[in-house]
């Protein structure tokens, strides 16, 4: 009775961790991509000069390296002169898909630093990436 017992046991504890793997390879993996003005291991977004009272527009794309759908929840910005636009359809494995920022520097002058909340349904969520430049005085 013993032996059917541990036999059974053993029998359902391997069932159950084959499918525990299996669901836990079925995620998505958020990756920021690197770029020229993105730096993935800072987290920050480097823009060139402004001058004050254009529209700066950047453009920060991520890849989905894992293997199911990665969906973007929210994207939320610092303040309202930030405004974000991202693809609301999910992102398949492997995909890459970018999210476009307008940034209105009306009023604005110095170095500026503004931040970019980023919610998915991967593991890692909340991502932040955090936009930084120098924006010169114009004649507004």
């Amino acid at each position: 009775m013993k032996l059917l017992s541990l036999t059974v046991l053993t029998l359902f504890s391997g069932l159950w961790v084959h499918a525990q793997k299996e669901q836990d390879s079925l995620y998505p993996v958020f990756k920021l991509v690197a770029s020229k003005h993105y730096t993935h291991h800072v987290g920050k977004y480097e823009f060139d000069t402004l001058t004050s009272g254009e529209v700066g527009e950047f453009e920060v794309a991520y890849t989905n390296t894992g293997n199911a759908p990665l969906v973007l929840l929210n994207v939320k910005t610092s303040c309202g002169c930030m405004v974000a636009s991202w693809p609301r359809e999910p992102v398949l494995p492997g995909d890459t898909a970018l999210i476009k920022v307008r940034l209105s520097t009306h009023g604005r002058f110095g170095m500026n630093h503004k931040s970019m909340t980023i919610v998915h349904n991967a593991s890692t969520s909340p991502e932040i990436v955090v936009f930084a430049g120098y924006i010169r005085r114009g004649k507004e």
